[in-house]
């Protein structure tokens, strides 16, 4: 399946620092196939890289980072979570998502 990146997300992931995605497609599963593209396939994006899907976990982006029920919310954490997923800091991904209920895709490349 197509994952569409926007220029940060790509060079955070061939950087080898973007391990996590977040989505609200519920079309992912376990064991698929990762096609990633810079930009958008249907605008002339091009395929950089391949990969596999190794797990979905739900999130809730809100004062801090939920997943199953447990919330992080320490300053340090919360930075790692979203360096992880492709953004600078915390207060970044927060702004961008803030109130969001979607899935992380954990992803090997």
């Amino acid at each position: 399946m197509i994952l569409s990146l926007n220029k940060k997300h790509v060079q955070a992931l061939k950087a080898g620092t973007k391990l996590f995605h977040l989505t609200k497609d519920k079309r992912w599963k376990v064991g698929m196939e990762i096609q990633f593209y810079d930009g958008l396939q249907l605008n002339k994006g091009v395929q950089f890289s391949e990969g596999v899907c190794t797990g979905l976990v739900s999130v809730e982006i809100s004062s801090g980072f939920t997943v199953h029920e447990f919330t992080f919310n320490r300053p340090e954490t919360l930075n790692e979570i979203a360096i992880q997923c492709g953004f600078e800091s915390w207060d970044v991904l927060y702004a961008e998502n803030k109130g969001l209920n979607c899935r992380m895709i954990c992803f090997e490349y």
